[in-house]
C-alpha cells in the first residue's frame, strides 16, 4: 500500500500560493446576513521564469450584484434581486500587507474577460518592486465577505450556510510569468494552485459543520465553537453550516484502496435515504481504484442541502461534495446516486487533476461525466419509473443529437453560444471519450486514463497534454476523431445514403471524423461482406443484390448524431424511414418529460 500512495507525494511541486492560514468568524445578522470576517496569511513563490511586479485575487462573491459579469450572463439580475440588495453578495478586502509593507492603496479591479467596469470578481495588487523568480512572500489580507441568498453554489438558506468562493484567492501564475485570473461568469469555474490549508473558524454553537479537510481541534468559548481545520495537497477550502444536519459515517477500503472515511452531513427529512448516498459513493470509489488510481485522501464529506438550499447542490469541493435529493425519492430514479458518482469524480478530475475549469471545462466535466455514464451503467437502469426506462449513456445520446453544435467543445466557457455550453463541454465530450473507449478497448483506453492520471497528479495539465498522453498510451495517433471533434463545432452522422440493387452509397453528414467504421452488408443468397470505411461518402459494387446494410453493427459509435439512418433492409424500405423518424421523436419527448 505505501508504493502506492507513494506516487501522491511530490505534489509540492511547480506551486504558486504554497500555503494558506486563516482564522475567520462566521456571524449572522437577520434572515439573510451571514458574514465572513478574518484574515488569512499565505506564503506565496514565484514559479514563473519572470520577475512578477503585481498580484492577482479572486473576489468570487462579487458575482452577487447587480451589474456584475455573472448577472449579466443570466440576462441580468433577476427582478427580485433588485428589489431586495439584502440578499446580494460581497467581498472586500479591507487590509493587504505584503512582507509587512501596506499595499491597500495599490488595490484595484480590473476585467480581462469582458471590460465590465461594474464587475468586481478580480483584484490587482500593484508591488512597489518586483519579485525575481523563485522567492518568496508572506501576504496578509484582512477581508470581509457576505454570502448572499442561496444560490449558484453558495449563499444562505433556512438556518443553512453554505460557505464557498468565500475569501481571496490567488490566481494562478503560469510559467512564462502570465497570470490567469477570469471574472467569475455564470458558466465555467475555477483554477487556483495546490496548497496547504490551516482553516480556524469561530461560528455560533448550535451549528453542525461539514468542511473541507481534517477536523484538528474544536474548542467552546461562550456560545460559539471553534473549528480548526487541516488539510494538504488541495486548491480551496469550502464549508457547510447547518441547524439541522443529522451526521453519519461510514468506511470503504479494498486491497487496492486505503481506508476512507466516509461522512455524510443529511437533512432529517433525507435519513431514509442516506444508504443511497453511501452506497453511490463506494461504487465510485470503487470503481475509481480498480482503474485509474486510489482515492487520495483519507476522507469524504457529502452534504445534502436544505430544500432553501438546493441551488448550492450538485457542486464538489476537496474532500467534500454537495449532492442532493428530494422526500420520498422513487428508487427507481437515480439521479441522486448519478449526482454523488458525479461529484464525486471531481475529487480526481479537477481535485488532483487541476485543469483550468473556465478555458478548458471539457477537462474535468468531460471526463469526469463519461466516468460518470459508465460508473452509472454498473447500475441496472439509471432511470426504471412507471413506463420509462433509460441509462445514462442513453440520455446523453440524445441530448447530443438535438443540440445545434455553435462552438468547438475547447472554446472559454463565457463564450458559448447560448444554451449550449453544458451540452459541448459534458455530452459531447462524454460521448466522443466513450467512443473513443469502444473503438479502442475498455481495459486499453482505461489504462491510459490512468497514466494521464498520474502523468498529471496535482499539476495544471491542458488539452493538448490530454491528447498527448492518450495517443501515447494507446499507441496509435487518434487525432483523426478528436482532432475534429474537439475542436470543431458541430457534430456527425454516419448514413445508408441509398441502396439500388447491388450498389450502395453511404454518406458521413457533418464533421470530418475520419475513423475506421464497420459496415456489414448481408447479399441475396445468404452471402455477407464485411468493411471497413473512413472516408466522407463511399460507392460500392457487389456482385449479388442488397438484402441488407448495417453501419458499426457493434454500437461503438456514440457520437453518431442518428443511428437510427445506420440499417437498411429490402424487405421493408419504407418501414426504415418510418421507425428512424419515430424513434427520434420518441427520444425528444421521453428527454423532455425528466426533470
Amino acid at each position: 500500500m505505501k508504493k502506492i500512495l507513494s506516487i501522491f507525494l511530490p505534489w509540492f511541486i511547480f506551486a504558486g500560493a504554497l500555503s494558506y492560514n486563516m482564522n475567520v468568524g462566521l456571524k449572522l445578522k437577520g434572515k439573510w446576513g451571514a458574514y465572513v470576517n478574518g484574515k488569512e496569511i499565505i506564503v506565496w513563490e514565484n514559479n514563473s521564469t519572470k520577475p512578477v511586479s503585481s498580484f492577482y485575487f479572486h473576489l468570487y462573491q462579487n458575482a452577487f450584484r447587480e451589474g456584475a459579469s455573472f448577472m449579466e450572463d443570466m440576462g441580468g439580475m433577476p427582478d427580485k434581486w433588485k428589489k431586495h440588495n439584502e440578499w446580494w453578495g460581497k467581498e472586500k478586502i479591507i487590509k493587504i500587507l505584503v512582507d509587512g509593507q501596506d499595499l491597500t492603496a495599490n488595490l484595484s479591479y480590473v476585467s480581462p474577460d469582458d471590460g465590465n467596469k461594474k464587475d468586481k470578481t478580480v483584484a490587482v495588487v500593484s508591488l512597489p518592486k518586483a519579485i525575481p523568480a523563485g522567492k518568496k512572500a508572506n501576504i496578509e489580507i484582512e477581508f470581509e465577505t457576505k454570502l448572499p441568498k442561496a444560490f449558484a453554489r453558495s449563499g444562505v438558506g433556512k438556518g443553512y450556510y453554505f460557505v464557498s468562493q468565500w475569501f481571496p484567492k490567488f490566481a494562478v501564475l503560469e510559467e512564462d510569468g502570465t497570470w490567469v485570473c477570469h471574472q467569475y461568469h455564470r458558466n465555467g469555474e475555477f483554477y487556483a494552485d495546490f496548497s496547504t490549508y490551516d482553516v480556524k473558524i469561530a461560528l455560533p454553537e448550535e451549528l453542525k459543520v461539514a468542511a473541507t479537510g481534517e477536523i484538528i481541534e474544536r474548542k467552546k468559548k461562550g456560545a460559539h465553537q471553534i473549528l480548526l481545520f487541516h488539510q494538504e495537497k488541495i486548491h480551496d477550502f469550502a464549508f457547510v453550516a447547518d441547524n439541522d444536519f443529522i451526521k453519519m459515517k461510514e468506511f470503504y477500503e479494498s486491497p487496492v484502496q486505503p481506508r476512507v472515511k466516509i461522512l455524510l452531513f443529511v437533512q432529517p427529512a433525507h435519513k431514509n435515504q442516506a444508504q443511497r448516498y453511501f452506497e453511490s459513493v463506494k461504487r465510485a470509489l470503487k470503481f475509481y481504484s480498480e482503474r485509474i488510481a486510489p482515492y487520495p485522501y483519507r476522507r469524504i464529506t457529502i452534504v445534502d442541502p436544505d430544500i432553501s438550499g438546493i441551488r448550492t447542490s450538485g457542486m464538489e469541493y476537496p474532500t467534500m461534495i454537495s449532492t442532493g435529493t428530494l422526500y420520498l425519492m422513487p428508487k427507481g430514479i437515480r439521479f441522486q446516486e448519478e449526482v454523488t458518482v458525479h461529484e464525486f469524480g471531481h475529487q480526481y478530475w479537477y481535485g488532483v487533476v487541476a485543469n483550468d475549469e473556465t478555458d478548458e471545462a471539457w477537462l474535468d466535466e468531460g471526463i469526469n461525466t463519461f466516468f460518470e455514464v459508465n460508473i452509472m451503467a454498473t447500475y441496472k437502469w439509471m432511470f426504471n419509473y412507471l413506463f420509462f426506462k433509460s441509462k445514462d449513456a442513453e440520455r446523453q445520446r440524445v441530448t447530443y443529437s438535438k443540440t445545434t453544435y455553435a462552438d468547438p467543445i475547447i472554446t472559454p466557457s463565457w463564450k458559448f453560444f447560448p444554451g449550449t455550453y453544458s451540452n459541448s463541454v459534458y455530452t459531447k465530450a462524454t460521448l466522443t471519450l466513450e467512443t473513443w473507449k469502444r473503438l479502442v478497448g475498455e481495459k486499453k483506453f482505461f489504462k491510459a486514463l490512468s497514466n494521464y492520471f498520474y502523468k498529471y497528479a496535482y499539476k495544471h495539465p491542458h488539452s493538448k497534454d490530454f491528447f498527448q498522453t492518450m495517443d501515447e498510451s494507446l499507441g496509435k495517433d487518434w487525432s483523426g476523431l478528436w482532432k475534429p471533434m474537439f475542436y470543431k463545432p458541430g457534430k456527425v452522422n454516419w448514413k445508408v445514403y441509398s441502396v439500388r440493387k447491388k450498389t450502395l452509397v453511404l454518406l458521413r453528414e457533418g464533421v470530418d471524423v475520419e475513423i475506421p467504421v464497420d459496415v456489414v452488408v448481408k447479399l441475396s443468397g445468404g452471402k455477407e461482406k464485411k468493411f471497413k470505411w473512413s472516408t466522407r461518402w463511399m460507392k460500392k459494387k457487389f456482385g449479388l443484390n442488397i438484402k441488407e446494410v448495417r453501419i458499426d453493427p457493434e454500437e461503438k459509435l456514440m457520437i453518431d448524431s442518428n443511428p437510427f439512418d445506420n440499417w437498411w433492409s429490402k424487405s421493408s424500405p419504407l418501414a426504415n424511414k418510418l421507425i428512424s423518424s419515430f424513434l427520434d421523436k420518441l427520444q425528444i419527448v421521453f428527454l423532455n418529460l425528466l426533470p
